[in-house]
């Protein structure tokens, strides 16, 4: 079966298989049998009404195929174009980028006539310019390098012709036919540099000078003869006229060199350039003709005191970031944290906006159905900041998930109006019912601070901030421009029937990839540690996670050896897991935190860092008497070091060798044992062995008087010295014994 698609190409024969004409398609209807082609061979063609019927019909009889070369590709991404080609189709892109998009309208003689009669009218741009960029662009397949110039198929258009005879080119004035003489010179490079140098000095700048004065001036400072003295001042001496530029070539090469964007910046200043002398074709809604096409995304920073999840002291205000649908102006994700404007919240932000709003609502116990909030789908294209959504990031969205991400330039909030709006909206919504509102910038004296009226966690104010959406969302849009279509089916102008109506009658091509895609594509990337002790151990938050995979491959057992470093991408609202990213494809490794790490697993990313941050607090706070108490330690160990060497030196002295005192160490150690059961040994129901028995009448004492009296009487008092060691051992075993039998 034949199954068209867009930028398909299509060769129609005739009856003797010749080509007739060959037609890419252009746009496909999802709910009705329309299509529209061009055709690529027609020097001037126009976009083609017709029916898949039709085609599939051709091609089923064989009096059409579809062809797989496509001559626009193979010459136009053959080698890298040049910079001046590249600035050739930027400046053909810029012409028609505004209205190449409102499909199937543009598609529409009468429409397309209108949009073009716009341009016109506000650019000043040439109806068969626009007109030939569109055929352009459509035949070449709806690729920005469809508009790369064909030099080759040109003649010399823009090549300045030199004077070969010195004469003065152009055409002849009136008044030099009366004169009789040439007026003016020949404009060389060297004249023109002059030129650039005079307009940047006296015409490109906030003193608004008109250009006429730059002339002058130029002419003042660059093509005096010399100077004459008059009054003590030196004023510059003109040549005659016939030897200056005239004022009109001088605006020649000013109206032909100039970025007029660039001198009306200089000129005004880029503020109110943007303000007021920006660019702004129609209706800022017609760029999206259905649900999806183009979301606006943008944050700012909450007018409300938030407090922390677990100490419920103040953090200060939070980042919202909100998405919203052009069309039906419909929120379709948020995201409410304390991340700064950057990459993390507003693809938090998009990653709600493409996600099943029933399971996100959940985590908030909140319970709606997926028609109460129906936004789970990837746009076609998003406008914002350029700030957070410029370089890697970004291309990751359009080379993963197909989305066109369009920045606008500095200073041009006006170039998202629903979502600036829509700021207000919800502060006017929410600021009566929320507590710890900041009501001024500046706090005046005796007022009190609104951080002390902060009660609410950001999981709780995110919560709240998710009804008031649900609210909005089926609330009627004031001044919304209804078509006919909407007034014939008498639409009530909510977001909430806005997106469902576009859905059904304004199909772009909105498109949904699985949850593990968007979140890949999505998700901040870092670096992770595998380690023997602490396991695959992210850096950034200092928490450690496992996995059965990372285990059972022994990567664990490999990192007592060698640590090594893997790329990981993580969600900063869910501490629980990270995933570890494989070379090449499309998988990754779950892993889970470890038990010692479990207290930040329901935290979010700020919150961890806080927590860990009261937690250095705490340890540098009470740094002081910990070490007042290891220095008291210290003392006494010391001390008792000191007394144990000297009592040791008092009795020991030089009176034995080294190898006298390593004899008899296994006696000694025996002879300690038993000393230490005798003292520690436990008799049940009475009291401690040094409080039961007075020692003046123990048994060891006893006994050692009578083993003192019955030696005493036996030996001298010198034997008695040299066998003290003996008496001494003999002497603390009795002791014992009697002790253990008392």
């Amino acid at each position: 079966m034949n199954q068209l698609f867009e930028n398909t190409l299509i060769e129609f024969k005739d009856d003797n298989g010749s080509c007739l004409a060959i037609e890419r398609v252009l746009w496909i209807a999802k709910n009705t049998n329309e299509c529209i082609t061009i055709d690529i061979l027609d020097k001037n063609p126009k976009p083609i009404w017709t029916t898949c019927e039709y085609i599939v019909e051709a091609l089923n009889n064989l009096n059409a195929r579809i062809l797989t070369y496509d001559p626009y590709l193979m010459t136009k991404c053959v080698k890298e174009p040049s910079e001046k080609d590249k600035r050739i189709r930027d400046e053909a892109w810029k012409r028609i980028k505004d209205i190449v998009d409102l499909e199937p309208n543009i598609y529409n003689q009468r429409e397309r006539g209108e949009m073009i009669g716009e341009l016109i009218r506000t650019k000043g741009y040439h109806s068969k310019t626009i007109n030939n960029d569109l055929r352009r662009y459509w035949k070449s397949g709806k690729t920005i390098n469809g508009l790369l110039p064909l030099f080759s198929k040109c003649g010399a258009p823009g090549v300045e012709r030199e004077s070969k005879t010195g004469k003065k080119r152009g055409r002849k004035r009136k008044i030099e036919q009366v004169l009789k003489m040439d007026i003016g010179i020949n404009i060389d490079e060297e004249m023109k540099k002059i030129f650039r140098i005079a307009i940047k000095l006296h015409y490109s700048d906030k003193r608004k000078n008109p250009l006429k004065y730059a002339y002058d001036k130029m002419i003042e400072q660059f093509f005096n003869i010399g100077y004459k003295e008059k009054v003590g001042e030196m004023i510059p001496v003109i040549p005659p006229e016939e030897e200056l530029p005239t004022l009109d070539q001088f605006k020649y090469y000013f109206y032909k060199e100039r970025d007029l964007k660039d001198i009306l910046t200089k000129r005004e200043g880029e503020r109110k350039f943007n303000l007021t002398r920006r660019a702004a074709v129609g209706n800022a809604g017609l760029r999206a003709s259905g649900p999806g096409a183009v979301y606006e995304i943008d944050a700012t920073t909450g007018d409300f005191q938030l407090v922390h999840s677990i100490n419920r002291k103040p953090i200060g205000r939070p980042i919202i970031y909100y998405v919203k649908d052009v069309f039906s102006r419909m929120i379709a994700g948020l995201y409410i944290g304390t991340e700064n404007a950057s990459w993390v919240g507003g693809m938090l932000a998009f990653e709600n906006a493409s996600t099943d709003k029933v399971e996100f609502c959940k985590k908030f116990d909140i319970t709606i159905t997926s028609d109460e909030w129906p936004c789970m789908h990837l746009p076609k294209s998003f406008t914002a900041d350029r700030g957070e959504f410029e370089g890697y990031n970004a291309d990751r969205l359009k080379d993963m998930l197909g989305v066109r991400p369009d920045n606008t330039p500095p200073y041009r909030g006006d170039f998202k109006p629903f979502i600036e709006q829509h700021f207000r909206i919800m502060n006017n919504k929410s600021k009566p019912i929320i507590p710890g509102v900041v009501s001024k910038s500046v706090k005046e004296r005796g007022e009190k601070d609104s951080r002390l009226n902060a009660v609410l966690t950001i999981k709780e104010f995110t919560k709240i901030m998710i009804l008031i959406v649900l609210e909005y969302n089926n609330s009627i849009v004031d001044n919304y421009p209804l078509d006919r279509d909407m007034l014939e089916q008498n639409l009530v102008p909510t977001p909430l029937n806005l997106w469902n109506w576009g859905m059904q009658n304004r199909f772009v091509g909105v498109h949904i990839k699985t949850k593990d895609q968007i979140r890949l594509a999505l998700m901040p990337r870092g670096t992770a540690t595998v380690t023997h002790d602490n396991g695959i151990f992210f850096n950034k938050n200092k928490i450690g996670y496992t996995s059965v995979e990372v285990e059972e491959a022994g990567w664990f057992v490999k990192a007592r050896q060698k640590r090594w470093k893997v790329p990981i991408s993580y969600d900063p609202r869910n501490q629980e897991y990270i995933y570890i990213l494989k070379e090449d494809v499309f998988e990754y490794i779950p892993c889970k935190i470890l038990p010692q790490y479990s207290a930040y697993k329901d935290l979010y990313d700020e919150e961890i860092e806080l927590t860990q941050l009261t937690v250095a607090a705490n340890n540098f706070t009470a740094k002081p008497e910990i070490n007042n108490i290891k220095a008291a330690l210290n003392v006494e160990i010391d001390k008792t070091v000191k007394e144990g060497i000297k009592k040791t030196e008092a009795i020991r002295g030089d009176a034995y060798s080294d190898r006298e005192l390593l004899l008899g160490v296994k006696e000694n150690k025996k002879d300690e044992r038993e000393r230490e059961r005798a003292e520690s040994s436990w008799v049940l129901g009475e009291k401690e062995k040094g409080n039961m028995i007075d020692a003046n009448e123990s048994p060891a004492r006893n006994a050692k008087n009578i083993i003192e009296g019955d030696i005493s009487s036996a030996i001298s008092t010198d034997e008695l010295v040299e066998n003290e060691d003996m008496f001494d051992l003999f002497n603390s075993h009795l002791n014992r014994r009697n002790i253990k039998n008392a």
